[in-house]
């Protein structure tokens, strides 16, 4: 596949918005899936050192 095609090619989940608010492994893993499967990605991100900060 050139990348000409690539870039036209659509997967299943082409025209979906999914608005990531995870911060854990399995969330953004998922989200990567879904990008990968077409999907349009809105990643927000805590703007803490990590998921243990307290």
């Amino acid at each position: 596949m050139t990348e000409t095609t690539a870039a036209k090619a659509k997967g299943p989940f082409d025209g979906l918005l999914v608005i990531d608010l995870t911060h854990v492994l399995n969330g953004p893993f998922g989200t990567t899936i879904l990008t990968d499967l077409g999907a349009r990605t809105i990643n927000a991100e805590i703007s803490q050192k990590g998921c243990t900060s307290g």
